[in-house]
């Protein structure tokens, strides 16, 4: 399951922009072809299309942002108030379990540090690169494509 909803960066690139989106996939060619040059890239993962539906599904989003992009095709609301809106809702919502798992296991599988997920909720704000939690080395990115 954790296959479908997350993608580590070694494992795409380029052929993979439908599942992953162009930044991950470029990602993902970064970290399999820049090594040999001694540039270093952080590890990390995506969170894959089809997760991102999932979540937009089980948080039943899809009649926000549709009623939302009306207004705006109405002329009812600015592009800043309906952004604004989709983003505030999108924020509000919570994981699916089965996604908010395969996100969690895939930081067990390489061990990356427990502080960087506090609890077992994915709805806490990670501040990265601060004194008291250094940046750890990874980067996860969604895609939306």
């Amino acid at each position: 399951m954790a296959r479908r909803y997350i993608r580590w960066f070694e494992d795409i690139g380029a052929d993979d922009v439908a599942s992953v989106g162009g930044k991950n996939a470029s990602l993902g060619e970064m970290v399999r072809n820049l090594g040999c040059y001694d540039i270093k890239v952080p590890t990390g993962f995506a969170a894959t299309a089809e997760g991102y539906r999932h979540f937009l599904v089980a948080n039943n989003l899809g009649p926000v942002i549709a009623s939302s992009l009306a207004e705006l095709k109405g002329g009812t609301a600015s592009v800043a108030e309906v952004g604004s809106a989709i983003r505030a809702a999108i924020l509000k919502a919570g994981y699916p379990e089965d996604l908010a798992g395969a996100i969690c296991q895939a930081y067990r599988d390489r061990e990356i540090p427990s502080n960087v997920i506090p609890g077992s909720s994915l709805r806490v704000n990670i501040t990265w690169g601060n004194k008291r939690s250094p940046a750890p080395k990874i980067a996860i990115k969604m895609a939306a494509t």
